[in-house]
């Protein structure tokens, strides 16, 4: 005989219970597409063996980790350029369960210098920040450099940029 409702099976007198459950979700991005982002999967599983699985989301950033036995994880996301995200599940026996959303942020930095003419600062020069990150972002932002002729730029992706200046009356 097999219970209703347990997911068990019967054959050749032997039974078998399937107990196992998964998690799914999202890993989105910040900044630019994040489909095919890797998920990593770590906990402990029923009666205390340790799990250790990764997938790679689909191009819409969905994931779904599987054939997971009751216990607790951790869902961890990364992606080259973005910083990693995670999320903690506890599965019960039998049952699937969402892990959630992870968002990962893109890794961001300052830009930083100091305008000189003639070996001395220039303040009041207008310095333009103008190319693109390495997930594609379009930058293109302008700051003025203070009394000392330093600027700063902040919150920029990892890239390839051109700095310009101008300064009115100054060839």
């Amino acid at each position: 005989t097999v219970p209703g409702g347990g997911g068990g099976t019967a054959a050749g007198g032997a039974l078998q219970i399937d107990l196992t459950a998964g998690i799914s979700g999202t890993a989105a991005c910040d900044v630019g597409a994040c489909g095919a982002a890797t998920l990593a999967l770590t906990g402990t599983r029923f009666a205390g063996a340790t799990a250790a699985d990764a997938v790679k989301a689909d191009s819409a950033g969905a994931y779904t980790l599987g054939n997971l036995a009751a216990g607790d994880y951790t869902v961890g996301a990364t992606k080259a350029g973005y910083r990693g995200a995670t999320v903690s599940v506890t599965l019960e026996p039998g049952a699937s369960k969402a892990g959630g959303a992870l968002t990962l942020n893109a890794r961001r930095g300052a830009l930083t210098g100091t305008v000189t003419a003639a070996t001395a600062a220039k303040a009041g020069v207008q310095v333009n920040l103008a190319g693109a990150g390495t997930i594609g972002e379009a930058v293109n932002a302008t700051v003025a450099a203070d009394s000392n002729g330093h600027y700063r730029f902040d919150g920029v992706l990892a890239g390839t940029y051109t700095l310009t200046g101008t300064i009115a009356d100054y060839l």
